[in-house]
């Protein structure tokens, strides 16, 4: 007996109940879409800025990569700079140097001493042009060394890409 009332209860209950569990049902499912497609949109969103920051970090460092890059050679090309420099200041020092030694006397007529001193300072203005002329070239092989450097890293910057 009780199943049965059982049974006629559950058909006039059920029955009648099912079109709107139906309508229930389907607007349940209509709002789990509608979250789970806003939930979707701002997780599109979190990932697009995520990217963007991404990027523009890559860029920064991409950056900051090229500087430091420059900033070494322009500190390499002052290394060479102050290296060449004090070569041409312990030259110059040595040159003062000389010029503060006393004079020696020597023994000879003035005739003797003019020719002296003139040939002195024949020697003294070619070796001051050969100098100068050692410079240049100097000057120029380190130009050509640092061209031939920043050929060789836009070289390997291509190479890279």
């Amino acid at each position: 007996m009780k199943l049965r009332l059982r049974n006629i209860l559950r058909t006039a209950v059920v029955v009648p109940a099912r079109p709107v569990w139906r309508g229930v049902l389907a607007r349940i499912e209509q709002r789990v879409a509608s979250s789970e497609q806003l939930q979707e949109n701002r997780l599109q969103e979190a990932t697009r800025q995520l990217k963007d920051e991404s990027r523009a970090r890559e860029a920064d460092v991409t950056h900051l990569n090229q500087r430091t890059q420059d900033l070494q050679r322009d500190i390499d090309e002052f290394s060479d700079q102050l290296r060449r420099i004090s070569a041409q200041l312990v030259a110059a020092e040595q040159r003062i140097a000389d010029l503060e030694r006393t004079p020696v006397v020597v023994p000879g007529s003035d005739t003797e001493h003019h020719e002296a001193r003139t040939l002195i300072h024949e020697v003294r203005t070619e070796h001051s042009r050969a100098r100068a002329e050692l410079a240049a070239v100097a000057f120029y092989e380190e130009r050509i060394a640092r061209l031939e450097r920043a050929a060789e890293a836009g070289r390997r910057r291509e190479e890279q890409r």
